[in-house]
């Protein structure tokens, strides 16, 4: 019967080869021409992955040459295929983001963002991603990210899109944006909240002028994003053989929370989104509101101690608005694209000793939250 099998497969007559099969299954499924052959149907099916694991299984456990060399043929056709297939893949592929590139609107600087995947479902969307980045499945899964963001590729925003689309088909959750798109938000650096109720007053600085104010809801604040920026320190450290080093140290970090404003067209000044930025070392804390429900002991107050206490009120205010606190995992893969920060303006008004990349990484972080609300 297995040569009606053979016969049938060559023929392309599949269903009847899969009945064949079905029969000799009843009393000889242990035997490995039965499973060289459910290997070979799979295979003319163009069932790849299955007949390809199919053909290794026989190559570890089969003692029979013949069925040994026949498998090892099965597993070079399929890598030749494959091979063809992506060659093919690879060539249209360029042809499209060649149209794409040359398209206006579509030549803008652009990022492309991996969204947290479940552990279950890694594997099988390793294999997809794999097959769109032209990676193997094990290097696919290690760059899917588990718990956050992940920045993956930057680039003309034609081609973002066209791999945001690619990867949305094969249920990768993904995000691209534009960066006039995340430029489009104006930040205010607030020096402190001069009133809370019924309404917000915030007072900050402009880059030029005088203190100004921005009066808002608390319904409008539709998120608050968190951080922490390390500040750095230049130190002479002695090595092992007694010389003199010089090193970088992380000598503190800036604590900072922006709110995102939603537009709100009857708020006198907030006639557009945009996002409300505070941070310890610049908020004057013995201005504005008192936000210390202890009374005074006599001792000074840390900023430590006073934003915790600025954090509490605004824990109390916004207690069913979402808080997105995983900068510092999102920056260990932002950091790697220095040339992308460089075209993002940190709104942070911190005199370094040297500009860090940390800081456009932090405002890149929230604009893309603000984006992808």
């Amino acid at each position: 019967m297995y040569n009606d099998v053979a016969e049938a497969i060559e023929n392309q007559d599949y269903q009847s080869a899969q009945e064949l099969l079905q029969q000799i299954g009843k009393e000889d499924s242990d035997n490995p021409w039965f499973q060289f052959y459910i290997a070979r149907l799979d295979e003319a099916r163009a069932n790849l992955a299955q007949a390809h694991q199919q053909y290794r299984q026989l190559l570890l456990s089969s003692p029979n040459p013949k069925i040994v060399a026949l498998a090892r043929q099965g597993i070079n056709r399929i890598s030749e295929l494959e091979d063809r297939e992506l060659q093919i893949a690879k060539a249209q592929r360029q042809e499209i983001l060649a149209k794409l590139n040359s398209e206006p609107g579509n030549t803008e600087p652009g990022i492309l963002i991996l969204e947290p995947i479940p552990n279950e479902l890694k594997q099988k969307a390793a294999l997809a991603f794999a097959k769109i980045m032209n990676l193997d499945p094990y290097s696919a899964r290690l760059q899917l990210p588990s718990r956050v963001w992940r920045l993956y590729r930057t680039g003309n925003i034609g081609e973002m899109r066209y791999y945001q689309e690619l990867l949305t088909k094969a249920e990768i959750p993904c995000f691209s944006a534009s960066l006039p798109e995340i430029k489009r938000f104006q930040v205010y650096e607030i020096k402190y909240l001069d009133s809370v109720s019924p309404q917000v007053t915030a007072v900050y600085k402009p880059k030029k002028g005088e203190s100004e104010t921005i009066t808002f809801d608390w319904s409008m604040v539709t998120q608050r994003v968190e951080g922490r920026l390390p500040i750095f320190e230049e130190c002479i450290d002695i090595d092992a053989k007694r010389q003199l080093q010089r090193k970088t140290k992380t000598l503190d970090y800036i604590q900072v929370c922006d709110l995102h404003l939603k537009a709100n067209w009857g708020a006198e000044r907030v006639p557009h989104s945009c996002i409300i930025r505070l941070w310890d070392q610049n908020y004057e804390f013995q201005k504005g509101v008192n936000f210390s429900s202890a009374q005074h002991t006599g001792e000074p107050k840390t900023t430590s101690d006073n934003w915790k206490q600025l954090n509490q009120y605004l824990n109390q205010q916004l207690p069913q608005v979402p808080v997105w606190s995983d900068f510092n995992h999102f920056a260990e893969t932002a950091l790697d694209f220095q040339e992308m920060l460089k075209l993002i303006e940190p709104h942070i008004t911190l005199l370094r000793p040297e500009e860090t990349p940390w800081d456009a990484a932090f405002e890149l972080y929230s604009r893309l939250v603000f984006i992808h609300e």
